[in-house]
């Protein structure tokens, strides 16, 4: 890998004397292919590196307390999670980064895996399709699905909350692996500065990795000017989640969307008037008239970018709201992506694993 970032490291070289030695418009045709570049390379980076967990996602749940006078009691949780599926992903690694999740109790419903018995997280297992994705990054995505498996008849409403979670391989061989966020000088003997850099690109990592309710529409049966990957962002990364009427022992299933968008512009052109994009949009396009989107699907994820600068763009210091909101001006294009290339760029230098962590707990 070395030899390959010093042969990047030289193309780049390369690339930028170019540049000097070039008129303003071919300046302008070099930067872009630069950026093109930067992706490659963040790209094939990424494919040997993060071998990931991304769709093995835990789920977790607190104890609840009821005080009367001077006792406390613990009250009945109101669900277990359940997961179904014949494989955990990446079961090897998973283990070697953390051994607090269970595969699950296969007594409280027949065909799941739940919390029940006393474990309060459990690991997602599922079933291989024959285009199952085994290397993460850039473009790709896909679901999760876990179900909600009441404790008693009636209604019953719960908080998700959704975490994108690094881990980094350390020691001679690479044998162990810590979650980048746990890590100090004194766990991983590594230099404090190697730290934040592994740091910044976790929190990269957060930013790129985008959530959804709903499935788009992407059918080769639609036209393809309309197609669209998701709806319904969950730009929070919390949504809520009501059962009307839920019987015991009853699962009630959920799904989690996700993607890495591959390209800054399937989140921030309004529409592809601009002929910039390459990519579906990751949500529906809507027109770039002026008109208020805000509202929207689109709305949100650009107001998500605006909200969220340093964890999605290299150089966010330099990065405003006015080239967010303008992105289909060309300077502007460049600049956001070249920040958001560079920051993948990091993820796939610095981050060998992730996992999506879910947190599902009771609303009262």
């Amino acid at each position: 890998m070395d030899e390959k970032l010093n042969k990047d490291n030289l193309l780049q070289e390369n690339v930028e004397k170019q540049v000097e030695e070039s008129t303003v418009d071919k300046k302008e045709e070099i930067k872009k292919k630069l950026i093109i570049h930067y992706k490659k390379c963040a790209m094939g980076i990424i494919a040997l590196a993060i071998l990931i967990m991304a769709v093995i996602a835990w789920f977790t749940k607190m104890d609840s307390v009821r005080t009367n006078g001077m006792s406390v009691s613990v009250e009945e949780f109101p669900f277990e999670i359940g997961v179904k599926g014949s494989t955990v992903r990446n079961n090897t690694e998973f283990a070697k980064a953390d051994d607090t999740y269970l595969d699950g109790d296969t007594t409280r419903v027949s065909g799941y895996y739940t919390t029940y018995g006393g474990s309060s997280q459990v690991k997602i297992r599922y079933t291989p399709g024959a285009n199952d994705e085994t290397v993460f990054g850039p473009g790709s995505g896909g679901e999760i699905e876990f179900y909600v498996i009441p404790n008693r008849d009636g209604d019953l409403s719960v908080q998700i909350d959704l975490q994108t979670v690094g881990y980094r391989e350390l020691g001679e061989g690479q044998t162990t692996i810590k979650k980048i966020s746990e890590l100090t000088t004194a766990n991983s003997g590594l230099e404090q500065s190697v730290i934040d850099q592994y740091k910044q690109a976790d929190e990269f990592l957060g930013g790129h990795v985008l959530f959804f309710e709903e499935p788009g529409d992407i059918a080769e049966t639609t036209i393809e000017s309309s197609r669209y990957h998701f709806k319904k962002p969950i730009v929070t990364k919390t949504i809520s989640k009501t059962f009307t009427n839920a019987r015991k022992d009853e699962p009630q299933k959920v799904t989690i969307y996700w993607m890495w968008a591959n390209t800054l512009g399937q989140i921030a052109l309004k529409d592809n008037s601009s002929g910039f994009r390459s990519d579906y949009p990751i949500v529906q396009d809507v027109a770039d008239n002026g008109a208020d989107i805000s509202n929207t699907d689109k709305g949100k994820l650009i107001k998500y970018l605006k909200d969220n600068k340093s964890i999605i763009f290299e150089n966010s210091a330099s990065v405003t709201d006015t080239e967010i909101d303008n992105a289909n001006i060309k300077a502007n294009f460049n600049k956001l992506s070249e920040g958001y290339n560079d920051a993948d760029y990091q993820i796939g230098l610095n981050v060998s694993y992730f996992m999506i962590d879910i947190t599902v707990s009771p609303v009262e």
